[in-house]
This record gives structure tokens, C-alpha cells and sequence, in this order.
């Protein structure tokens, strides 16, 4: 890809349009324009003249903070903002001006980015009303001389997005600015002014080779085209923090903040591209073969941290030590938040590092049972094989599968894992590394042990999907192999 960015706009857009209401229609509709000065605004025209806008309400905490203290009301409204929804006494359409603090907030999801060219993202979750028909449909107008794009859209005078769109999930980025994606066959770039050629460059290369990996690998392309933004915010303050969020329709944010992201040094710039090729994974995990929403963390994240690792190492950005080290620090981070819990009663087990590394350690576990009946059966193997069969999944797919390629003894182990209220993870994922032929690794699991060394030739083997110089096991207890 080409990242030159000399043609980037040097002033920032100042078009304001008119809020006229809409006229002769019996729909409601949000209508999102740029207005300048890294600001947007979202206009709400109901003429049927309802007194209440019901939005979404997953946090309804944050969601109401978000609207009370980032959304400035237009002149001639009387507003009441309750939470979940927006009283009208006396209107029947509103129209706020969004703005950003600087704050990150819901944990990944700002309501509004500004970027340093000129243009904003919009996040459509907090924006997002319902009325009588369900999801409200947009309006998005592109910017004098801009652009509007969603997903795989992209207009310089308007979008239109049905309602239908955010039904499953009314989580979205809408872009309006300058022209400044960079394309290529696999997928669209844009990198905000002023981050570093070396971040930007990463995931240029990265990107299509991942792309072409996964749909072969995994034997599908994503649902769209990808389309990738990487911002840089809080340039002026000291250290560094870095975001990333994949949202339906192919579409990844990275959000770096901080000074020390303007010379990133090589731990940074492997911390990049460990989350890009996470990100790059959702949109097959939680994309292609599912969505975020029927899922447990601990399977889409865990997943996407060992797909990222399987994907990077066979890319070769990643040799064999690397790999083996990074299994054994994701295991004993599990073991050290989590293993003295059972996993069910865990309720940590969806917060904060633990579905990451837990839910790799637990998949680690599970592929490695798969290729010690089936050699042939890879990491990428495995969930290929798996999304064949079920591209509807879940856990309980998850053990139906292991069950089909080993035993249901074999996979039953899993199960116990995921289903005994009793029994400490520490001790099932030792008893499924046993079953998994990672002998050393199960002994000191099982005994309490975070130190420990993990054997290299058969890391190698469950990732690569072949049998090396590891002693032969006894393949004749496993009833099935692979298809």
C-alpha cells in the first residue's frame, strides 16, 4: 500500500447545513452531517410527532452520561434526558452537536473522534434510537468536498443505512472527512496525519497478507471489504495507551494516546501487530462464522489471541521460541487470576485479561487433543474444520466438534471444564493438557506451578498439524480421525 499523505487537506472542513425537518413522511430518521472543528451533529426528525425518543441502553449509565455532558442541544427545544431516552415536550425533531473531551469511555468506544486531517469518526451505539418499526434508519451527508463512508460504502454526497442494519448490534463507525483511504484489493486504510510511517507501515503490510492467510486458512473472506482506521490522540501528553475495536460490517479502529507514540519502539510496534492480527481474526470469529453477541468472551477473544499467534507465526513474524513463550505467559496469567476457580462460578471470567488468556489457554488445550488422534489437524485446521460443521458456534459446538475428531472421553474433559461448578480450573486444564500430550505442562499445572517450560517440538506440532520426533501415542483410543 501507498501511505503518502501529501494531498491531505491543511483546513478542516466549516459546512454547516440547514435542520430543516423531513417533510411528507411517515418515518423517523437520524440524519448525521460534519459541521467543522472536529465536530458532527446528529439530528433526530420525528414528524409524527412523537414526545419520546427510546434509544439503547446496553450501559444506560454510561450511554446517559455520554448525552448529558458530550451532546449540545439546539436552540428552541425544550430537552429531558432520562437514560434510556430523550423527552420532547416541545418538539419534533432535535438536533445535538457532538464533541469529544478526550475522554475514552465504555471502555473501547468514544462517542466521536476527531482526526488530525479534519474528518471524525462517529460511533452509532449511543446514537442509535428505535421507533414503532424497530432500529431508526440514517441519513449520513458527506462533507463539502469530503466524504461519507460506512462499512464498505462510501459517498461524497449521502448514505443511507436502514434501521435493519443495527438490529443484531448497533455498534458502527461512520466516517465523514476528507478522502484519504488508501485502498487495495484486500481491504481499506486510512492513517490519521502525524502517526508514525513505522505504525502505519505495519499494518499496511500486515493487513492484505492477513487477509489472504485467514480466507485461505479458514476457507472464507470476510462478509466485506475490511476497512481499517488507525488515529493518534493526547499527542501532548506523556506515555502511551492503545485501543483497538472490531465492529460489525469489517471495520477495525486502532486508537493509540500518547506522546510516546510519535518514535514507538520495537516492544511497541510488536504490541501493533499482536493487535492487529487479533483484530483481523473477529472478523472471521465473530464475523464470517458467528457474532459477538451470541458468544462468551472467553471464546471470540481467546480465540483471536491463539488465531493471531497461529497466523503470525506461520507469516513468520513469529519463529518457534516466540510462540512457545507466549503460550506460557498467556497460561500462567490464566492460572494466576483464575485457577483457583472453577470456571463456570468464575465472575471474572468475562473481565478484563482473563478471556484473553484463559480462553487461549482453554483452546490450546482443545486443538491439542484434536491433533494428537488427528496429526494432520492444525490451530488453523482445527477451526476451519470446526466453522464447517457448525459456522453457527458456541461452546457447546465447541465440545461436539472435539468429540467427533477424538472421543466423547476425550472431549468430555472440556466439557467438565466449562460445565463443573467444583472442580478449580488449574486442575481441568491440567488434566486436559495431559490428554493434549503437553505432559510437562500438565504436571506442573496441576501442581500449582506459573514457572514452567513448554515443550517446544509439540507446541510446534499442534500449530503446524504434523507429528514430529515426539514418542508415537496411542492413536488406536481415538475412534475418528480428520475428514
Amino acid at each position: 500500500m501507498n501511505l503518502d499523505r501529501n494531498s491531505l487537506l491543511a483546513a478542516i472542513f466549516s459546512a454547516f447545513a440547514s435542520t430543516t425537518p423531513l417533510a411528507n413522511s411517515n418515518t423517523s430518521e437520524i440524519v448525521l452531517r460534519y459541521v467543522g472543528a472536529g465536530k458532527a451533529s446528529v439530528e433526530y426528525q420525528h414528524p409524527t410527532l412523537r414526545k419520546q425518543i427510546d434509544f439503547y441502553d446496553a450501559d444506560s449509565d454510561t450511554h446517559s452520561f455520554v448525552r448529558s455532558k458530550l451532546w449540545q442541544p439546539s436552540e428552541g427545544c425544550t430537552v429531558e434526558l432520562d437514560r434510556s431516552r430523550i423527552r420532547l415536550p416541545k418538539c419534533d425533531h432535535i438536533r445535538f452537536i457532538l464533541s469529544w473531551d478526550g475522554i475514552q469511555r465504555d471502555r473501547r468506544y468514544p462517542p466521536l473522534i476527531p482526526l488530525q486531517h479534519g474528518g471524525v469518526l462517529v460511533f452509532t451505539k449511543y446514537l442509535q434510537t428505535f421507533d414503532g418499526n424497530g432500529p431508526t434508519s440514517w441519513k449520513v451527508i458527506a462533507p463539502k468536498g469530503g466524504v461519507a463512508a460506512f462499512r464498505g460504502q462510501k459517498s461524497s454526497e449521502e448514505i443511507s443505512i436502514p434501521g435493519s442494519v443495527f438490529a443484531e448490534d448497533p455498534r458502527g463507525w461512520i466516517y465523514l472527512g476528507p478522502d484519504k483511504f488508501v485502498q487495495s484489493e484486500e481491504a481499506q486504510l486510512m492513517v490519521d496525519e502525524g502517526v508514525s510511517d513505522s505504525v502505519g507501515n505495519i499494518v499496511a503490510v500486515m493487513l492484505p497478507q492477513l487477509i489472504r492467510l485467514f480466507a485461505t486458512e479458514l476457507a472464507a473472506r470476510p462478509l466485506s471489504k475490511p476497512s481499517v482506521f488507525i488515529g493518534w490522540a493526547n499527542r501532548e501528553v506523556g506515555g502511551r495507551s492503545f485501543q483497538a475495536d472490531t465492529v460489525p460490517g469489517s471495520v477495525i479502529r486502532f486508537g493509540l494516546s500518547g506522546s510516546d507514540w510519535a518514535t514507538p519502539s520495537s516492544a511497541q510496534l510488536e504490541t501493533i501487530r499482536d493487535i492487529a492480527s487479533h483484530e483481523l481474526a473477529h472478523l472471521w470469529n465473530a464475523g464470517v462464522y458467528s457474532s459477538e453477541a451470541r458468544l462468551s468472551p472467553w471464546l471470540h477473544e481467546g480465540n483471536a489471541e491463539l488465531l493471531s499467534q497461529a497466523a503470525q507465526y506461520q507469516l513468520g513474524y513469529k519463529d518457534l521460541e516466540t510462540l512457545r513463550k507466549n503460550a506460557e505467559r498467556a497460561i500462567a496469567s490464566c492460572l494466576q487470576t483464575a485457577g483457583d476457580q472453577s470456571w463456570p462460578m468464575n465472575p471474572e471470567r468475562l473481565r478484563g485479561r482473563i478471556p484473553y488468556d484463559c480462553g487461549f489457554a482453554i483452546q490450546l488445550g482443545a486443538v491439542g487433543v484434536a491433533n494428537r488422534c488427528a496429526p494432520e489437524i492444525s490451530t488453523m485446521g482445527f477451526w476451519k474444520q470446526h466453522w464447517a460443521k457448525f459456522p453457527r458456534y458456541d461452546e457447546s459446538t465447541l465440545v461436539a466438534f472435539l468429540s467427533a475428531v477424538s472421543t466423547p472421553n476425550k472431549s468430555a474433559l472440556l466439557k467438565r471444564l466449562l460445565d463443573d461448578k467444583s472442580l478449580p480450573l488449574q486442575i481441568a486444564l491440567a488434566d486436559l493438557y495431559r490428554e493434549s500430550g503437553l505432559l510437562a505442562l500438565s504436571n506442573a499445572v496441576e501442581t500449582g506451578k506459573t514457572d514452567f517450560n513448554i515443550d517446544a517440538v509439540r507446541i510446534r506440532e499442534i500449530f503446524e498439524g504434523k507429528r514430529l520426533n515426539t514418542p508415537r501415542y496411542a492413536e488406536k483410543s481415538c475412534s475418528v480421525t480428520s475428514e
